[in-house]
């Protein structure tokens, strides 16, 4: 809409609580711009006029009833910045008397040239002896004819369709990429293999500890997992002495990892299929509760085995802080592809690290090697990733690279094979007696068997454990040891 015409403001405003020019000249744009006049065809008379809502009428009384109706946020943003509130009426009045004019919308539509108008405009005297065609007039008329032929090159579609067919070509480019990336077998074993070979181990297990030796290594870890913050100041040295057994650390950490398998149900059945959490399981002749279970799954030293697959292109996850840094006879290529391929072959060869450094598809022999002997710069890396992953990404001060030296026990004839000596102070170690645990777990599964919402808590003979403990300490001097540190 085209501004006609606009009246000074009334000094009057300034009286009225409007002395600031800044909120004077805001009060006035916000009132203006929801009202405007209209003039009639009769002299002096006009018409005022919502600019938001079209509603036209002949006296400023209805227009501001209206406003006052309408808009009451927009006149109150205006009021606030009166100096006096109450005044505000009146510089309402001032301002929609005020109002610039504005032509009425349907004289605005008549008074629009249109397009016959111009055309039917007589033509301009042709001068004697031209002809029409060599007028001035003639000559402009015919410069503008090109212009309009040119409207509907700019806009031909048809040009366009070939450019859009050729993007199309640029989406064939992204499944070429993806046939060039080299698929990457996942290393896996058969339920059968796995099966077998992890009854084996607890076979192995099973020759390697007694049973009085396991409950109190048990006892001993779970206790000392209770008051550990984090697996990076986990002692193994802490659950050796608390239990009383004389166990070399690497032996310990082997049967450590086996508790995790366990605490998993890792191929405890021939399929791997999920254990229940209430069900009753025993380590030999040793049930574990579910509440002990559960501990050493999720806070406990892990296990690589408990891993169901494990693709050759695995790569360790960059919240590992890798602070040591590769040895100078590993060369100045190796980086975190090689990290991983540590813990890919740590899995693939059940952490052998002599079937690892041979692997050719691991790419370590050219590396790992000096004169058929492993290198200690090998040695010490892959005891530093081994660390990293069994602790969870938290590396273990303690444990350090002694990780290199660990054979797992998966075999009893292994077993027998790692123990040079005896079970350290056998004959001091005061055996339970197998036939009441006998009868003891016999009561327990038959309690699970008749009620499932029997725990293993009520059948667990680990209690006795404790009791012999407090009693070996309490001979030898030393009653430091509670029963509920034990419990924990």
């Amino acid at each position: 809409m085209v501004v006609v015409g606009q009246r000074p403001i009334d000094e009057g405003l300034k009286e009225s609580g409007l002395s600031n020019d800044k909120a004077r000249s805001e009060v006035t744009r916000n009132i203006h711009n929801l009202v405007r006049r209209i003039k009639k065809e009769e002299f002096g008379n006009f018409s005022y006029m919502c600019m938001r809502s079209g509603f036209i009428c002949d006296g400023r009384k209805e227009i501001i009833k209206h406003l006052e109706e309408e808009y009451k946020s927009e006149l109150q943003k205006s009021q606030d910045l009166c100096d006096k509130k109450e005044d505000f009426k009146f510089v309402l009045t001032k301002l929609v008397m005020s109002a610039p004019f504005i032509k009425h919308p349907q004289q605005e539509k008549e008074s629009t040239p249109t397009p016959k108008t111009k055309a039917t405009a007589p033509p301009a005297s042709t001068p004697l002896g031209q002809k029409d065609g060599n007028t001035p007039a003639a000559k402009e008329a015919e410069s503008e004819k090109p212009v309009k032929k040119r409207k509907p090159i700019v806009f031909n579609e048809s040009e366009a369709v070939p450019a859009q067919k050729k993007k199309t070509n640029t989406g064939k480019a992204a499944p070429k990429t993806e046939i060039k990336k080299p698929s990457v077998p996942d290393i896996k074993f058969s339920h059968e293999e796995r099966y077998k070979e992890q009854k084996e181990r607890e076979e192995g297990i099973l020759a390697a500890f007694t049973q009085q030796q396991l409950k109190k290594l048990l006892v001993s870890y779970i206790q000392t997992l209770s008051s550990t913050a984090s697996l990076k100041t986990f002692s193994i040295q802490e659950v050796i002495k608390s239990s009383g057994v004389k166990v070399t650390e690497t032996k310990l950490l082997d049967l450590l990892l086996f508790l995790h398998e366990f605490s998993s149900g890792f191929y405890h059945e021939k399929n791997n299929t999920p254990v229940s959490e209430n069900r009753l399981m025993k380590i030999g002749k040793i049930p574990v509760t579910s509440g002990q279970r559960k501990m050493i799954r999720d806070n406990g030293l892990r296990s690589l085995r408990c891993l169901e697959k494990l693709s050759q292109g695995w790569q360790h996850p960059d919240s590992w802080r890798i602070l040591l840094p590769p040895g100078s006879k590993l060369g100045p290529k190796w980086g975190k592809k090689e990290d991983s391929h540590i813990i890919v072959g740590a899995y693939k060869h059940n952490m052998d690290i002599n079937k690892i450094a041979s692997d050719e598809s691991l790419g370590f022999k050219s590396v790992a090697f000096d004169k058929e002997e492993l290198t200690q710069e090998f040695k010490d890396r892959y005891g530093y990733m081994l660390n990293l992953y069994i602790s969870r990404g938290k590396f273990n001060d303690e444990m350090a690279y002694k990780i290199a030296d660990l054979k797992l026990i998966l075999s009893k004839e292994q077993a027998e094979d790692s123990s040079a000596n005896p079970p350290a102070e056998e004959d001091k170690i005061e055996m339970v007696s197998i036939d009441d645990d006998d009868n003891e777990v016999e009561k327990g599964s038959d309690a699970q068997s008749e009620s499932p919402t029997k725990t293993i808590e009520e059948k667990d003979s680990l209690d006795d454990l404790i009791e012999e403990m407090k009693a070996e300490k309490a001979a030898q001097g030393d009653v430091s040891l509670e029963s509920e540190d034990i419990e924990k």
